[in-house]
């Protein structure tokens, strides 16, 4: 899981522009590090337009997500480990059943997939800028892309890092190593504290996409 995959989920990436933009360590550079965040958002959220979940727990923050498919009349005409019931199709999930949806030849379904942002595989790193909000440092390769989660009242607003195509915004960072793939630039960013907090964060930090405690 990368943040390419969370970027499917939430909303359109941008068009790949000449030039990328990465960092060589977890932002900010001065914040705290959190294994998990402050007790008092533990919860679910739910985002109304997705339907993608964060648990928030000791555990750190799991992502639920609903991935969609579908089998054929064929398939299951072919295959004895698929059948019906009150509804229900057997057969796709091991010892588990899901509500599904016949249209035409097809029986379409929806398959809960769950992936926990800071463990072993995925090793996003969580860093406390204040009371309310954190910075998800998701792991790139060697380096990181932040995004920025604020809890107001019952919602958790997350917002990615974006920013213009041919940007200038990070030339002030002293510490920058070009890495050039094919026609594109990849640049590898290592602010310090004072720079980090030059930034603007509105220019480097897409929409919010909100969701609400169940």
């Amino acid at each position: 899981m990368n943040i390419q995959f969370i970027c499917a989920l939430f909303f359109t990436c941008r068009v790949l522009s000449q030039e990328s933009f990465e960092f060589k360590s977890p932002l900010p550079p001065n914040a705290e590090l959190v294994q998990a965040l402050s007790t008092s958002y533990f919860g679910s959220y739910e985002n109304s337009e997705t339907g993608t979940e964060f648990l928030v727990n000791e555990d750190g923050i799991t992502m639920i997500s609903i991935i969609h498919s579908y089998i054929t009349q064929e398939q299951v005409r072919e295959s004895s480990k698929y059948s019906f019931r009150n509804g229900y199709l057997f057969g796709i999930i091991e010892k588990d059943s899901v509500l599904y949806l016949q249209e035409d030849d097809k029986y379409y379904f929806g398959i809960k997939n769950k992936v926990v942002l800071n463990d072993a595989k995925n090793q996003a790193i969580f860093k406390k800028v204040s009371e309310n909000t954190y910075i998800i440092n998701f792991k790139e390769g060697q380096n990181f892309t932040p995004s920025l989660l604020t809890f107001v009242g019952n919602k958790l607003n997350l917002k990615h890092f974006d920013y213009p195509s041919e940007t200038n915004i990070f030339n002030k960072i002293k510490d920058s190593q070009k890495i050039k793939v094919g026609e594109i630039k990849n640049f590898i960013l290592n602010p310090t504290q004072i720079e980090w907090e030059k930034l603007d964060q509105k220019i480097i930090f897409g929409k919010a996409n909100v969701f609400l405690k169940k």
